[in-house]
């Protein structure tokens, strides 16, 4: 065993042995719902400098209310909307599709079944009309 703090391979069933550190962990900690609410609400708040727009122009421009934007900002409260506006409205409305991607297939039927669903049919073609000998 190492010294404490120290990372100590897992033993058997997952289980750690000795004194073990979470905050050194190998992996990083996943961030809390608050934490990427106060995250995302200074990403806006310095998009908005960025842009040299007042909390009051920013409101206007989105259409969402001062006090609203004030708590955007503040602490990242708003209705899906309002980030959607707010959004718009700073210019940066195209990666908000990244937000919740396409989950990937789990087997290669399941894709082929994807593709020809996106496919579009393709229309259908008559064949030209036999003309009649006289």
């Amino acid at each position: 065993m190492g010294p404490p703090g120290e990372y100590q391979r897992p033993a058997k069933f997952g289980r750690l042995t000795g004194n073990c550190d979470l905050n050194s962990h190998i992996w990083p900690m996943m961030k809390t719902a608050p934490e990427f609410l106060t995250e995302l609400g200074h990403a806006i708040r310095a998009r908005r400098i960025a842009q040299r727009l007042s909390q009051q122009e920013a409101s206007t421009r989105s259409g969402v209310p001062e006090r609203t934007w004030r708590r955007l900002e503040q602490d990242g409260e708003g209705s899906i909307r309002h980030l959607v506006q707010a959004a718009v409205a700073l210019r940066c409305e195209h990666n908000l599709s990244l937000l919740f991607p396409e989950p990937v297939a789990t087997s290669m039927d399941a894709l082929l079944a994807r593709q020809s669903a996106e496919a579009k049919p393709k229309p259908r073609q008559r064949a030209p009309r036999r003309r009649k000998l006289p």
